[in-house]
């Protein structure tokens, strides 16, 4: 990926979108996509759909790619939906050359039946995953088995939060690289 920031600009808007996720934090009890209970929530949804919130998240991420070779990004819907939108916006402004794609959470019974939307991605091709925040690692993994039985291969997986709670472990026991731009301890101070 050819998109280039320098690192000034880089912490910058690292440091804003930390602020917009310390705004959303939910404290409380909630039970999370995994059944696992939880005392605070982040729905990074309020910050994926918004305006620069997405700006932000698509420069971040694509930072952390710029000297990893991809064919193309993606994750399972709805988490990656709007991060993945970004990234290839984001992409186009350089013609990085990559394509998004989304993972149904199951098999589609209808038209042309596919678990995997999007541009046509040939097979063997280099896949990154991401995803808006992990806990255990579940959608992740179920994101990769789905791309891996396609045909194509995961090299890295991108979250924009790590609860800390297993996912890193589990995405690693894929030996698959992982990364977050943010962890709860960063987030929540106590």
């Amino acid at each position: 990926m050819n998109i280039r920031l320098d690192d000034s600009e880089i912490g910058i808007y690292r440091d804003e979108l930390l602020e917009m996720i310390r705004g959303i934090v939910s404290v409380g009890e909630v039970q999370l996509s995994s059944g696992a209970m939880s005392d605070f929530y982040i729905d990074l949804r309020r910050l994926t759909l918004d305006p620069r919130g997405s700006f932000l998240i698509a420069n971040l991420i694509s930072d952390k790619l710029k000297s990893v070779e991809f064919e193309a990004i993606g994750g399972l819907t709805i988490g990656a939906d709007p991060i993945v939108g970004a990234i290839c916006y984001h992409a186009s402004l350089t013609d990085a050359g990559i394509t998004g794609f989304l993972v149904r959470k199951e098999d589609k019974t209808h038209g042309m039946m596919k678990r995997i939307e999007g541009p046509e991605i040939k097979k063997g091709a280099k896949i990154i995953l991401v995803d808006d925040v992990v806990t255990s690692g579940g959608s992740t993994l179920e994101a990769y088995n789905t791309v891996m039985k396609s045909g194509y291969s995961v090299i890295k997986a991108i979250a924009i939060v790590d609860r800390e709670e297993g996912a890193r472990e589990m995405i690693e026991s894929l030996e698959i690289e992982f990364e977050a731009l943010f962890t709860k301890s960063e987030i929540i101070q106590d």
